[in-house]
Protein backbone atom coordinates (compact mmCIF):
# COMPACT_ATOMS: atom_id res chain seq x y z
CA UNK A 1 0.00 0.00 0.00
CA UNK A 2 1.87 3.07 -1.22
CA UNK A 3 -0.71 5.34 0.40
CA UNK A 4 1.10 4.97 3.74
CA UNK A 5 4.28 6.60 2.44
CA UNK A 6 2.22 9.30 0.73
CA UNK A 7 0.30 9.88 3.98
CA UNK A 8 3.61 10.27 5.83
CA UNK A 9 4.72 12.90 3.32
CA UNK A 10 1.41 14.79 3.60
CA UNK A 11 1.61 14.69 7.40
CA UNK A 12 5.20 15.96 7.32
CA UNK A 13 4.21 18.90 5.10
CA UNK A 14 1.32 19.78 7.41
CA UNK A 15 3.65 19.66 10.45
CA UNK A 16 6.13 21.96 8.70
CA UNK A 17 3.47 24.46 7.63
CA UNK A 18 1.87 24.64 11.08
CA UNK A 19 5.30 25.25 12.65
CA UNK A 20 6.34 27.75 9.98
CA UNK A 21 3.17 29.77 10.60
CA UNK A 22 3.47 29.59 14.41
CA UNK A 23 0.20 27.70 14.55
CA UNK A 24 -1.15 25.54 17.32
CA UNK A 25 -2.88 22.99 15.15
CA UNK A 26 -4.34 22.25 11.74
CA UNK A 27 -8.12 22.61 11.64
CA UNK A 28 -8.97 21.62 8.06
CA UNK A 29 -7.04 20.12 5.18
CA UNK A 30 -8.28 19.91 1.59
CA UNK A 31 -6.40 17.47 -0.63
CA UNK A 32 -6.76 17.39 -4.41
CA UNK A 33 -6.25 13.94 -5.90
CA UNK A 34 -6.31 13.21 -9.62
CA UNK A 35 -8.17 10.13 -10.78
CA UNK A 36 -5.10 9.02 -12.74
CA UNK A 37 -2.76 9.33 -9.75
CA UNK A 38 -3.12 5.68 -8.62
CA UNK A 39 -3.92 6.96 -5.12
CA UNK A 40 -7.02 5.50 -3.51
CA UNK A 41 -8.49 8.44 -1.56
CA UNK A 42 -10.14 6.26 1.08
CA UNK A 43 -6.86 4.41 1.72
CA UNK A 44 -4.94 7.68 2.04
CA UNK A 45 -7.42 9.04 4.60
CA UNK A 46 -7.31 5.70 6.46
CA UNK A 47 -3.52 5.93 6.67
CA UNK A 48 -3.62 9.52 7.89
CA UNK A 49 -6.30 8.73 10.49
CA UNK A 50 -4.32 5.73 11.73
CA UNK A 51 -1.31 7.96 12.44
CA UNK A 52 -2.68 11.32 13.52
CA UNK A 53 -3.03 10.67 17.27
CA UNK A 54 -0.90 13.18 19.18
CA UNK A 55 -0.14 15.34 16.12
CA UNK A 56 -0.96 18.96 15.28
CA UNK A 57 -3.68 17.66 12.96
CA UNK A 58 -5.17 15.14 15.39
CA UNK A 59 -8.62 16.76 15.26
CA UNK A 60 -8.38 18.20 11.75
CA UNK A 61 -11.06 17.61 9.18
CA UNK A 62 -9.63 16.08 6.01
CA UNK A 63 -11.55 16.55 2.76
CA UNK A 64 -10.74 15.29 -0.70
CA UNK A 65 -11.52 16.87 -4.05
CA UNK A 66 -11.07 14.41 -6.90
CA UNK A 67 -10.28 15.79 -10.32
CA UNK A 68 -10.79 13.90 -13.57
CA UNK A 69 -8.10 12.60 -15.84
CA UNK A 70 -7.53 14.54 -19.02
CA UNK A 71 -6.12 13.21 -22.25
CA UNK A 72 -5.26 15.12 -25.41
CA UNK A 73 -5.31 13.77 -28.95
CA UNK A 74 -2.82 15.54 -31.21
CA UNK A 75 -4.48 14.14 -34.32
CA UNK A 76 -7.98 15.40 -33.49
CA UNK A 77 -6.76 18.41 -31.48
CA UNK A 78 -9.25 17.56 -28.75
CA UNK A 79 -9.03 17.12 -25.01
CA UNK A 80 -11.07 14.38 -23.36
CA UNK A 81 -11.92 13.38 -19.82
CA UNK A 82 -10.36 9.95 -19.44
CA UNK A 83 -10.38 7.13 -16.93
CA UNK A 84 -7.43 5.19 -15.53
CA UNK A 85 -7.21 2.72 -18.42
CA UNK A 86 -8.14 4.90 -21.37
CA UNK A 87 -5.08 5.36 -23.54
CA UNK A 88 -6.54 5.91 -27.00
CA UNK A 89 -8.64 8.59 -28.67
CA UNK A 90 -12.33 7.71 -28.96
CA UNK A 91 -12.43 9.06 -32.53
CA UNK A 92 -9.16 8.19 -34.29
CA UNK A 93 -7.65 5.69 -31.80
CA UNK A 94 -4.37 7.64 -31.55
CA UNK A 95 -2.48 7.44 -28.26
CA UNK A 96 -3.60 10.19 -25.88
CA UNK A 97 -1.22 12.55 -24.12
CA UNK A 98 -2.01 12.85 -20.40
CA UNK A 99 -2.76 16.47 -19.52
CA UNK A 100 -4.21 16.20 -16.05
CA UNK A 101 -5.48 13.96 -13.32
CA UNK A 102 -2.16 12.80 -11.87
CA UNK A 103 -2.04 15.46 -9.17
CA UNK A 104 -1.79 15.20 -5.41
CA UNK A 105 -1.92 18.65 -3.80
CA UNK A 106 -2.63 20.18 -0.44
CA UNK A 107 -4.99 22.81 -1.79
CA UNK A 108 -6.07 24.34 1.52
CA UNK A 109 -4.68 24.18 5.03
CA UNK A 110 -6.54 25.99 7.78
CA UNK A 111 -4.34 26.60 10.82
CA UNK A 112 -5.30 27.82 14.27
Amino acid sequence: MHEMSIAESVMSIIDEEVAKNNGKRAVRVLLVIGKLSTIVPESLIFCINANKEGTVFQDAEFAIEEIPGKGYCKECDKEYEVGPHQFFCEVCENVLEVRGGTELLIKELEIE
